[in-house]
């Protein structure tokens, strides 16, 4: 889990996005398109928070684009996308690039 690792090392707090439909305060949902179970949430407080988002993989960079729209909605500033692997072909840093997002990846296929 690359946001468990980036939170642990950096001792930053961290919030994951769960498909599980929880009876929660502050639940914010955005979808997966290209997932089988497209529904996604995040729980917690994220008003006036600065987040940066990291995942595992990036091809598309639409469920990053979801996920950037359910946090602004909660009122969270997004200030980048980290990955651990991006697939260019995908292009998704484009489309992160026209958000004003900058798309960091460790490595590119």
């Amino acid at each position: 889990m690359p946001a468990l690792a980036v939170a642990l090392v950096s001792g930053t707090p961290y919030r994951l996005a769960w498909k599980v439909d929880l009876d929660l305060p502050h639940k914010f949902a955005f979808q997966e398109p290209h997932a089988r179970r497209t529904d996604v949430y995040v729980y917690g407080p994220l008003h006036g928070r600065r987040v940066l988002i990291v995942d595992d993989e990036v091809t598309s960079g639409h469920t990053i684009s979801n996920l950037v729209g359910a946090l602004h909605g909660a009122g969270a500033s997004v200030v980048g996308v980290l990955c651990l692997v991006e697939v260019a072909e995908g292009m998704a840093r484009n489309g992160l690039a026209e958000q004003g997002l900058t798309l960091c990846s460790l490595t590119t296929l």
